[in-house]
């Protein structure tokens, strides 16, 4: 369980710190509306419940839960070099990003509470996932923190920022 809960944190951290940027990224270069950015981060949001449900119902079927967390790990790394085309290039591939970010975190959140399910005592199952949902919230919190701080190191704010800041949240 230990290793789940890394995995989920360090996810957490490196797509909290890379997906962060790309709402920042709109407004200030392509030049988008809050209430744009609201929308498209609405439509992301909604791939990520779709793939849940998805994902949720194809675990219960198959019982299959590795593969998907798998999957979404996979899809989560695949997504920051989109994002790094699409801050150089196109909105078409940092849109494409955010949408496999989300997408990945559906496919990963389903499996993980499935395993975190099956693999506790029936009445541990709350606390096991307390700590699944802390260690994710921790790295949620900690991502933008290190972003922050690295913002403050390095306060420029060209292209060339941006592409730093993701090809950190990589690591």
């Amino acid at each position: 369980m230990f290793v789940l809960y890394l995995i989920n944190f360090l996810l957490a951290v490196s797509s909290s710190m890379a997906m962060s940027l790309a709402p920042l990224f709109m407004t200030s270069a392509l030049g988008f509306s809050r209430l744009t950015i609201g929308l498209l981060e609405g439509g992301y949001e909604l791939s990520a419940d779709c793939m849940k449900l998805f994902v949720g119902r194809r675990i219960d079927r198959l019982r299959k839960k590795k593969g998907w967390i798998v999957l979404g790990i996979l899809l989560s790394c695949l997504s920051k070099p989109f994002l790094l085309l699409g801050m150089t290039s196109s909105f078409l591939a940092l849109s494409f990003s955010r949408m496999l970010e989300r997408i990945s975190n559906g496919s990963i959140a389903a499996a993980r509470d499935k395993f975190v399910a099956e693999n506790s005592l029936p009445n541990e199952r709350g606390k096991a996932y307390g700590k699944i949902m802390l260690s994710k919230t921790m790295g949620c919190f900690l991502g933008p923190l290190l972003l922050a701080f690295w913002c403050v190191l390095y306060p420029s704010v060209d292209g060339g920022h941006y592409i730093s800041l993701i090809l950190v949240s990589l690591l």
